[in-house]
């Protein structure tokens, strides 16, 4: 405490002062602008600045500069768009986001001065993109790449010959890819080796915290595990692409994931019944994950009424038969024509494309193709909430074209654009993973450099880059944000619908065993409520009403989590020796939890239900109870 001669201040109340309630930043808002926490992936950053800066320094050291903005362009969708998982399916996303597109620029060169006939292309290319957005991330990837490219050659004139862009482009596609398959050599543990050493990890972290941690960051943890199994199954699943699930090692990693479902469930309902786990089973975890990453004999599971690690006869893991190419293609089909939702955003999608478009021939800047692109990039609803992302991406272009007008004046034209486009290149991989608008902060001056190397007007570019980028994320908002009503509806609610009927069929097979398989349905109920927990934090980034009715469904997702926890705790008990509880017991308990998914869908009260009062079930019919009361609160 410090004082002062006329006043007394004291410097300890100063944290007491609260700023009027005006100057606070509603919730929405700080969701919106708060970047995320993550470790700096030093080695796709790498990647990224030698992908990018090598080729246009070679091609300025033979005075062919212009030609590295192709080959620029392709390594940077490859190096953007990898991800971590398995080498096979990274190289694939790249492989395939290479050649669509060059096919991009194909389509785009060859209806490029046909005003009306580049509509109707633009428009097409927009409903496919779309479309194949259910096909899965890679699929949504690389039909977006198709989009932005025949958007780029539709609305500019590339130097002749008509080919050299393309195929251009496809060379520096396959760069990247080849960079990111160099890491094989670095890291002989495959992804789904480590995947499943990671997630015994995070158990293994779990069990050491419950106990000696906060309460809020043992749920932290507990929540970690889950996305960590979600991640290692994914893996695995990823793995059966090729082997079509009989690898023996695709089935020893599977049987041993499965033999951590029993340890995951008790030491769930240790932290629940607020008790330490035995001391042996967190390092006994962590000796398991290392030998699965040195390659050594893995030893047996800490016994905790767990099953030891099976052997390949008895690892449990199903034998997937290899789906045939009609089975795939009948499969994305019927993803295709599953509901309206698809046809909702393959139309959202087109009319703001075309919107953009018309636009971009009436409006005289000589950028103006980056407002379609800048409608192309942000409508993807499947990389997260639209308003957020039209947003971020005008701050983060409003921040960028400052950088770049730095750059422009400053960095020489030359070997100073190659060294400032590898450094930028670089802070890509970092900034995604991030923020969309820290990730547009950097790729705008990156994209500024790459188009002065072909045609350098220097300041013109910012100007049309900032009025473009405007212009694009007001069509975004207009046409494909504020004309559509369920815009202003939550997602949370039939997302919440799907966990509380999976956690039903959970409950039935846990407390009332008929052969049906209990792990599956444990980690299908924990994926649904990992997936709610994503849907309702991009809700929060919404203005109001969307991110305050969403706020709404936090203590029903709260009350589910127990719930759950609850039923995993009694399933434990069950395995421990415990009389298994009556059936009709089970039975109410399960058609409440049933009751309470219809009454959430149709928007009624939940029927009048008799719980039952057997000690086995006692904790469940409490938190059943409490979730009655606050799940029929939030509107969907």
């Amino acid at each position: 405490m410090t004082e002062r001669h006329g006043s007394r201040v004291h410097v300890g109340r100063l944290a007491e002062i609260t700023p009027p309630e005006w100057l606070t930043p509603p919730d929405w808002l700080v969701a919106l602008v708060k970047p995320k926490t993550a470790a700096i992936p030093w080695p796709a950053a790498a990647r990224a600045a030698v992908a990018l800066g090598l080729p246009l320094a070679i091609c300025w050291a033979v005075d062919r500069l212009p030609l590295g903005l192709f080959i620029a362009m392709g390594a940077m969708s490859g190096a953007v768009g990898d991800r971590r998982g398995p080498y096979r399916v990274r190289a694939l996303q790249i492989g395939l986001s290479a050649f669509f597109g060059a096919l991009g620029l194909l389509i785009g060169g060859a209806v490029f001065g046909h005003g009306v006939l580049a509509f109707f292309v633009l428009c097409a290319v927009a409903l496919f993109t779309a479309i194949a957005s259910v096909a899965g991330t890679i699929a949504s990837t690389a039909s977006l790449q198709a989009l932005i490219f025949t958007i780029v050659a539709s609305s500019r004139a590339f130097p002749p010959p008509a080919w050299q862009p393309p195929v251009l482009y496809l060379a520096g596609g396959l760069w990247a890819m080849g960079l990111t398959l160099l890491g094989t050599f670095r890291d002989s543990v495959s992804a789904e080796r480590r995947a499943v050493a990671t997630a015994i990890t995070a158990l293994a972290d779990l069990a050491d915290a419950i106990g000696t941690e906060e309460v809020d960051q043992v749920e932290a943890k507990r929540r970690a595990v889950t996305d960590a199994l979600n991640a290692a199954y994914d893996a695995l699943l990823a793995g059966r692409v090729r082997s079509g699930g009989r690898h023996p090692a695709f089935r020893r990693f599977m049987g041993l994931l499965n033999a951590c479902t029993p340890l995951m469930e008790q030491t769930v309902a240790a932290m629940r019944a607020g008790r330490r786990p035995p001391e042996h089973v967190a390092p006994a975890l962590r000796e398991v994950a290392n030998a699965l990453l040195t390659r050594t004999a893995v030893p047996e599971l800490p016994d905790w009424g767990a099953r030891p690690p099976a052997t390949d006869s008895e690892s449990g893991a199903v034998e997937y038969p290899h789906p045939t190419v009609r089975e795939r293609i009948r499969g994305s089909i019927d993803q295709v024509l599953s509901g309206p939702a698809t046809w909702t955003f393959a139309l959202r999608l087109t009319i703001c494309i075309g919107a953009a478009e018309l636009l971009r021939q009436i409006v005289p800047t000589g950028r103006s193709y980056w407002m379609v692109l800048t409608v192309a990039i942000v409508l993807k609803a499947d990389f997260g909430s639209v308003f957020a992302r039209a947003v971020q991406r005008a701050g983060g272009t409003l921040v960028g074209a400052a950088i770049g007008a730095g750059l422009l004046a400053w960095v020489p034209r030359g070997i100073g654009d190659v060294i400032a486009i590898a450094v930028l290149a670089a802070l890509l991989p970092i900034a995604i993973v991030r923020q969309y608008g820290m990730f547009s902060t950097f790729i705008t001056p990156l994209v500024i450099l790459l188009i002065d190397l072909l045609s350098p007007n220097r300041w013109e570019t910012l100007d049309d880059r900032l009025i473009d980028t405007a212009i694009g994320c007001g069509v975004v908002l207009v046409f494909g944000y504020l004309l559509w009503p369920e815009t202003f509806r939550s997602r949370i609610g039939p997302r919440f619908v799907d966990a509380v009927e999976d956690l039903a069929d959970y409950t039935n097979a846990a407390l009332h065993p008929d052969g049906t398989d209990r792990g599956a349905l444990r980690r299908s109920t924990y994926r649904r409520l990992s997936d709610l927990r994503t849907v309702f934090q991009q809700a929060l980034a919404e203005p109001p009403p969307v991110s305050r009715r969403a706020s709404a469904w936090w203590p029903g997702i709260v009350a589910l989590e127990r719930l759950t926890d609850a039923v995993t705790r009694a399933a434990i008990r069950l395995d421990h020796g415990a009389p298994p509880p009556p059936e009709d017991g089970v039975a109410a308990l399960a058609d409440g939890i049933s009751d309470l998914a219809g009454a959430l869908a149709e928007r009624r009260p939940p029927r009048d239900l008799t719980l039952p009062d057997d000690p086995m079930l006692e904790d469940i019919a409490t938190e059943l109870r409490t979730a009655r009361k606050v799940m029929t609160g939030p509107a969907s």
